[in-house]
This record gives C-alpha cells, structure tokens and sequence, in this order.
C-alpha cells in the first residue's frame, strides 16, 4: 500500500458499498429508505445511469452524505438537541431534518 490511509479507504468503500446494495442487485437509498431495483440516469451535463433515486430525487452524493451523518456523525454528538444550519437546502433533506426532534433546524 502506497499511503497508511489506504487500507482505511478500501474499508470504508466495502462497508458504503455493502450499505447502499441490497441482494440480487437492488439499490437501496439511504436518505428516503426504498429499495429500488435501479436507480434512474441523473446528472445534469453528463448523465450517470442508475445515479437518482426515482422516489426522493437523491443524488449519489447525497445518499452518502446522509449515510455519513446517521452512522458515523450523529451517534458522536451529544444526546441533547442539536442546531443544524443548512445552507443550500435540498428538498429531501430539509424534510426529513424538520421532523427529526433531536434537531433544531435553521434554513436561512
């Protein structure tokens, strides 16, 4: 291995990898929880195939930030309410943080 860190990116890609794919190929989203059996084209210049989730409108981007924030951040801070400031909001997002209690969500 070139770097130290390597072995922790291929770890961390196995385990994103093994959260977003469910059995026999399906696609599952982690920001609105439905298991598709394939994701629609998205992109804007250049499309990706099975990049968008077709029920919430997530990008791949999107689906690992979310996955980021509730398996690794969330459960590292405090048990009290937290403030979250969103700037550039994505509809999906902002829904779901609006109606989770342990946040105080502020959307310039």
């Amino acid at each position: 291995m070139k770097f130290k860190h390597e072995a922790n990116v291929i770890a961390t890609r196995e385990y994103v990898r093994d959260k977003l794919k469910i059995s026999h190929g399906h696609s599952y989203c982690t920001v609105c929880g439905r298991v598709e059996q394939k994701f629609i084209s998205g992109g804007v210049v250049i499309k990706r195939p099975n990049a968008k989730c077709p029920n919430c409108g997530s990008l791949e981007r999107h689906r690992l930030l979310w996955l980021y924030l509730f398996d690794q951040a969330w459960p590292r801070l405090s048990a009290s309410k937290v403030n979250l400031l969103h700037v550039a909001p994505e509809t999906f997002f902002s829904d779901k943080l609006i109606s989770r209690p342990d946040v105080n969500y502020l959307n310039p």
